[in-house]
């Protein structure tokens, strides 16, 4: 069973096709912390993937690089949905693409990729670079395509549980593991657009959403305290939040402590985040800025984001009437940050 005090019924009525995004509005809150804690599952499976692999820790940022690359290849397509990819556009993306999409430069690109062809995650095919297909079949990176599914399908449930609005299924598709992994990826690369609108790195992103997503859990998946603080305008008060200590955010994002306590300082001097109460917590005035993602304040930017992740789901026949039915393991368990 899911973490709830009570489960909410949901009803056909309330299932809209994800185009409608002002049907989600008034869960747009809900939604931008049900999406984060998605997020969060998804980035450690891929740390947890990619360093199981090597055998070893690596830099924070080399896990986005292998998103972009994993995204881009025949072997991810081949492996999720048990089919040669033939008949598809080359298996590949270019150093060039890569660096043009994250918004870096050339060098530090290619450093990172070049990292990943040395760790033998990675190879040049015809098309550009692409993740071998030997390490998707087994091991910790096929271990990660089970983690970033099993994510997605918890990230509907929930939603559904809620009563936000989900697309009927498509009736007579077949299932596609692939279209629900992909979704993942794609979600996961979309969050680093908010680069640019107030977060200085991916790192500064992943540390301060952490914090918020810690210190309202027990809103989020309490029935009465979720939809009562669901909505853009109903932001939940202070003194409700909970303040988390920085090892436990460390330990649950597998980010050194030292690491995690450094960027925690140089977000509480920037106004993201407060220490109060032996712990830190979100600041109030950084929470309500509408265009950052840790608040989950906008519903335009936030909704509109999920509803991309449903377009993507839908041709892949996912069941939307019955998600939990999909779990290739189990329902993924929340990070631990206590």
């Amino acid at each position: 069973m899911p973490p709830y005090s009570t489960p909410v019924g949901v009803t056909s009525a309330c299932r809209m096709p994800a185009s409608s995004v002002e049907s989600a509005a008034p869960f747009s809150r809900l939604v931008g912390r049900i999406q984060v804690e998605a997020l969060l599952n998804c980035r450690v499976a891929v740390t947890r993937g990619l360093h199981g692999h090597v055998g070893r820790a690596l830099p924070f940022d080399r896990v986005v690089y292998l998103l972009m690359v994993l995204r881009e290849s025949a072997a991810f397509r081949a492996t999720c949905t048990g089919v040669a990819a033939a008949g598809e556009r080359p298996s590949g993306i270019s150093i060039n693409a890569i660096a043009a999409s994250l918004g870096q430069p050339f060098e530090t690109a290619r450093r990172h990729v070049n990292a990943l062809i040395d760790d033998g995650v990675a190879r040049r095919g015809p098309g550009g670079v692409e993740v071998r297909p030997e390490a998707l079949a087994r091991g910790p990176l096929a271990a990660m395509l089970v983690d970033l599914h099993d994510t997605m399908i918890r990230l509907v449930e929930d939603l559904r549980t809620f009563g936000v609005p989900v697309p009927p299924p498509r009736g007579g598709v077949p299932y596609c593991r692939e279209a629900t992994i992909a979704a993942a990826l794609d979600l996961m690369l979309a969050a680093h657009e908010y680069l640019v609108q107030g977060y200085r790195s991916g790192l500064e992103m992943v540390v301060v959403n952490a914090v918020v997503a810690a210190s309202v859990r027990h809103i989020t998946f309490d029935r009465i305290l979720a939809l009562r603080y669901a909505a853009a305008d109903t932001p939940p008060p202070d003194q409700l939040r909970r303040s988390v200590a920085p090892r436990p955010i460390a330990r649950g994002l597998l980010i050194p402590y030292t690491t995690v306590r450094r960027q925690i300082e140089r977000s509480v001097a920037r106004g993201m985040l407060v220490m109060r109460d032996g712990g830190v917590r979100g600041a109030p005035a950084f929470l309500d800025q509408s265009s950052l993602m840790a608040g989950g304040a906008v519903s335009a930017a936030v909704v509109s984001r999920v509803a991309r992740a449903f377009e993507r789901l839908g041709p892949g026949g996912f069941p939307f009437d019955d998600p939990a039915s999909r779990y290739i393991g189990s329902r993924p368990a929340l990070i631990a940050f206590a």
